[in-house]
Order: C-alpha cells, then sequence, then structure tokens
C-alpha cells in the first residue's frame, strides 16, 4: 500500500462533513501529507434567461459569502497551515473529482450521510459517485 502524500477531503459544512475533515486532518497529520479542502457550490440556473440568470447571480454571490463565511469558521478550527482550501462551482461530484486530480491527490476522503430510500434516490450519493468515478483510492467517512 502507497502511503499518501497528498490527501483531498471534500466538505458541506454538514456534520457528516466535519467528520471527515478531522479524519483527514488526522491522516495528514500521520503521514505528513499535504491537505486540501474542497467545497463544491452547485450552479442551476433555471426560469426565463434574462430573470434567471440576474437571481442567479445575487444567489450566487450570497452564497459564495457564506461558503467562505463557513470555510473561515472550519480553517479557524485547526492550527494555521494545517491545509490549504479550494472553493470550486458546479456539480460536487465531478468538483470533487476533477479537484482531486488538479492537486494531484493520491487519497480522496468524503462524509458520507447514510442516506437509504427515497432520500437517496432523490438526492443521490455524492460518496457513491466519487468512489464509483475517482482516479485514486477514495475513503468514506460515516
Amino acid at each position: 500500500m502507497k502511503t499518501p502524500t497528498t490527501i483531498l477531503v471534500a466538505t458541506d459544512f454538514s456534520e457528516a462533513a466535519d467528520h471527515a475533515v478531522d479524519y483527514a486532518v488526522g491522516l495528514a497529520q500521520a503521514f505528513a501529507a499535504k491537505l486540501f479542502v474542497v467545497n463544491a457550490i452547485p450552479i442551476s440556473i433555471t426560469g426565463i434567461p434574462e430573470i434567471g440568470l440576474a437571481i442567479t447571480n445575487s444567489m450566487m454571490e450570497s452564497i459564495v459569502r457564506t461558503n467562505q463565511e463557513q470555510i473561515d469558521k472550519l480553517v479557524a478550527r485547526y492550527p494555521q497551515g494545517t491545509f490549504k482550501t479550494i472553493m470550486n462551482t458546479g456539480d460536487p461530484r465531478e468538483v470533487i473529482i476533477n479537484t482531486g486530480v488538479q492537486v494531484g491527490a493520491d487519497l480522496l476522503v468524503v462524509g458520507t450521510h447514510g442516506r437509504r430510500g427515497l432520500s437517496r434516490a432523490l438526492v443521490g450519493s455524492v460518496a457513491e459517485t466519487v468512489v464509483r468515478h475517482a482516479h485514486c483510492p477514495v475513503l468514506v467517512i460515516r
């Protein structure tokens, strides 16, 4: 087994993601690995293009501000320099996988909400998609 040198952990600021970040921080420290934390902001433009886009831009600005505040709070929980943060827009599944490739991650860490049944069918499983399509091993934390 290869020891990871670069780890990417995803966060949506949920309790499951917090557990994944804590675990990834411990792994990075144990292996002296670089650690990146990625937050994906989903984008969806709907409605009348002129109005929908204006509403979406306003909403996106608010979402980006809120997510940046959440990232700042997350960073404040750990010693300075513990990890680098990345915030990208797009489908979280694609953002996590693509960011992993971009940073050269040799381990991805994701949290799971453990949804089942209709909830899982409607929302889908980001963790499952990442496991299926990642270029490297994925550690799923429940």
